[in-house]
């Protein structure tokens, strides 16, 4: 039983009370996937020599940060906590949240970020007369996940008529007397709500280490 009405506050009926057991997100095949390149830093290496080429060293750190989101497309509407474990590690491999769950009732969106550093150490050679452009790229692999969680939903719920009924105007249900095409019976007891929703995160993290890109023989032509 739930409820806001003060009928239902009375002492006598806490028994007849609502409880809600999530299941850990059950995640499905990957519906989607997009590669998102991103220039992190970029120099030019010039070698005005005529004869000899000209080594450099380029050596730099950067901080990424890795996301990943979840919401609902469809979601149990009661008013009792029904929280489930969002299995970060295994989709993901996100380890700032090992410990976070999602709220199944309210169907709004969930995010977890986690910053991780990077570094690079390249050599660069760059030839006589000429000038080298070198960019480090961070390639972000996006993925989407359809996933499901079931919710086992047990109690009762409670009817009130204005006329009496056997000489009472409360009545009180089990909650598997509910027939919905969206529940399923429960053994022993209570039905199963399946909530469904789509997340989205970043899977892998391409480090592309500075490359030479560009090569000109005109230092005066590289921009």
């Amino acid at each position: 039983m739930y409820g806001k009405s003060e009928k239902l506050l009375n002492e006598k009926y806490k028994k007849y009370h609502v409880t809600a057991d999530a299941h850990p997100l059950s995640y499905g095949t990957l519906s989607g996937s997009t590669q998102k390149p991103r220039v992190v830093y970029a120099t030019w290496f010039h070698n005005e020599q005529s004869d000899h080429p000209q080594d450099s060293t380029i050596k730099r750190t950067t901080r990424h940060v890795k996301h990943a989101q979840w919401f609902s497309t469809k979601s149990l509407n009661i008013d009792v906590d029904v929280r489930s474990s969002l299995s970060l590690m295994g989709t993901f491999s996100l380890t700032a949240g090992v410990h976070a769950t999602y709220d199944l009732r309210s169907g709004e969106s969930h995010m977890e970020r986690e910053e991780v550093e990077y570094t690079i150490e390249h050599k660069i050679t760059v030839p006589p007369l000429s000038s080298v452009k070198v960019e480090w790229v961070i390639t972000d692999s996006l993925q989407t996940y359809p996933w499901t969680a079931d919710v086992v939903v047990d109690g009762w719920f409670a009817l009130w008529f204005e006329q009496r009924v056997h000489n009472h105007h409360l009545w009180f249900h089990p909650i598997d007397a509910i027939k919905d095409p969206e529940l399923k019976l429960h053994d022993p007891s209570g039905v199963v709500y399946t909530a469904e929703g789509v997340s989205e995160g970043v899977t892998e993290v391409k480090n592309e280490r500075g490359s030479s890109s560009t090569t000109c023989r005109r230092t005066a032509w590289c921009r």
